[in-house]
């Protein structure tokens, strides 16, 4: 346990505020430390087991490397550096395109491993889901389009102190890294790391980014000897318009003083959160981006897996908490930080949970004190915090509390004090970015048709235009 526990206290506003959203995120080292956890909640990233081994295989006695979309145990430590969210790659997690390529498709992630002190290394960045059939996304859509792969950085030379620090700009860039643009739906990103057998190398220079499309990895594995990935990791990136901005008016001392810090924190080890998600990695990992449409939505009643390593006669209560709800302006977390009006909402509490639930993760026999609602931001992005406490005083009569209504304004510390909760024992976070549901293929379809259609009719009438001359 870290200082999640140390730093609970109920006392005034701004400490409760600290206590429950305090002290700045471990980004990389937290969700690094928390993949096994996610690689054990959900197994469909991949089409069938995600599995911690096996990330290259060797065709036979030919050499042949097939490379495989999954992350290697441990997982190549691959990070973006994200405003609104944990930015770290693991196993598959949710990275939107807005945020890591965008406007800004040259920034290159940080990539770190524990590299040998005289080795060299290459990295192979690829998109296999590139030009899907109907705009379609994986793994809805499992034909590779015309275009895969799509060769999006390759750096090659690559020393342990670059390893340690992340930072690859001093390799030979092979190919100019590129980031990620799918321009419907989701793709698969792998990141691959191989050991270079012969030392420092001479590479040729590949074209980006003309060029990168229908790339022959493997003869390129071949060429410079390479063998199978030594580690890997992946990310799905989903396509987002732009982030929308907003008005913020200045933020005032008198908010300082009441806020103090909103930094998410997670314990260690996290609490295990997951929910069911078809398209990326669902598990909460230290303030990854979960989708309102992929969490709340159409479904928001389904609660999602909670676990923890529980003592066999110990009871358990759990909080989940919206800390923004009702920002002002729609705005988003961290560009927001004044309360709002309706702050905190409380999403969901469940009490007498025993080790039996925390183990399955299905806390629906638990005593639903306030029912499970899920996320729903109108706007923006919101932390939505995960809490578990050991009852000590054993089973609890605890009083029903009214949900939906009556779940916002939530004075969480008078609850936590009418019990004796005291400090949590594990934490998690996840942020939460609303975005209207996924479109099915057939909506991409007359999307993009529309799109056309209305660049048509711009040209035709710029080119009707009656002239000046």
């Amino acid at each position: 346990m870290t200082a999640c526990a140390t730093c609970w206290s109920i006392g005034s506003r701004a400490e409760s505020r600290r206590a429950l959203f305090a002290q700045p995120r471990h980004a990389q080292e937290m969700l690094s430390r928390s993949v096994p956890t996610c690689l054990a909640s959900v197994a469909l990233l991949t089409g069938a087991a995600v599995t911690r081994v096996g990330y290259g295989s060797s065709d036979g006695g030919s050499g042949t490397v097939t490379l495989k979309f999954e992350c290697s145990d441990p997982p190549l430590g691959v990070a973006y550096n994200i405003k609104y969210y944990n930015g770290a790659v693991a196993c598959g997690n949710l990275l939107l395109e807005s945020d890591i390529g965008g406007s800004h498709p040259w920034i290159q992630p940080k990539v770190t491993f524990p590299a040998a002190e005289d080795g060299l290394y290459t990295l192979i960045y690829l998109d296999p889901d590139v030009d899907l059939p109907n705009n379609g996304s994986w793994p809805d859509v499992t034909t590779p389009g015309s275009k895969a792969p799509a060769r999006h950085w390759v750096a090659g030379n690559i020393d342990a102190t670059m390893l340690k620090t992340g930072d690859l700009s001093g390799a030979t860039q092979v190919s100019a890294y590129k980031g990620p643009s799918p321009p419907w739906g989701s793709h698969r990103y792998g990141q691959f790391l191989f050991k270079q057998g012969a030392g420092r190398m001479n590479f040729t220079t590949l074209p980006s980014p003309a060029g990168i499309y229908k790339w022959d990895y493997q003869s390129f594995i071949s060429q410079y000897k390479l063998g199978a990935p030594v580690a890997s990791n992946f990310h799905m990136t989903q396509h987002m318009d732009p982030r929308p901005t907003v008005t913020i008016p200045p933020k005032s001392s008198v908010s300082a003083d009441i806020l103090g810090s909103l930094e998410p924190k997670c314990s260690d080890p996290p609490l295990g959160v997951a929910y069911d998600i078809k398209y990326y990695n669902g598990a909460v990992a230290c303030g990854n981006l979960l989708l309102e449409c992929d969490i709340g939505g159409s479904h928001p009643w389904i609660q999602p897996k909670v676990t923890f390593p529980a003592a066999e006669d110990g009871l358990y209560t759990l909080i989940y908490l919206d800390p923004d709800v009702d920002l002002p302006n729609n705005g988003s977390w961290p560009d927001v930080t004044t309360p709002g009006s309706k702050a905190p909402a409380r999403h969901w509490v469940a009490g007498n949970i025993d080790a039996t639930m925390l183990k399955t993760g299905d806390l629906s026999g638990a005593t639903q004190v306030s029912a499970y609602k899920g996320p729903s931001p109108p706007w923006g992005s919101h932390p939505y915090g995960q809490f578990l406490f050991k009852q000590g005083a054993g089973r609890m009569n605890f009083t029903t509390l009214p949900s939906p209504a009556g779940i916002y304004k939530w004075d969480y510390q008078s609850f936590i004090s009418q019990y004796k909760l005291g400090a949590p024992v594990a934490s998690n976070f996840h942020m939460t970015q609303h975005m209207d549901p996924r479109p099915t293929a057939a909506i991409r379809s007359l999307l993009l048709i529309r799109t056309q259609a209305e660049k048509f009719r711009t040209t035709t009438e710029q080119h009707n235009e009656p002239s000046d001359k």
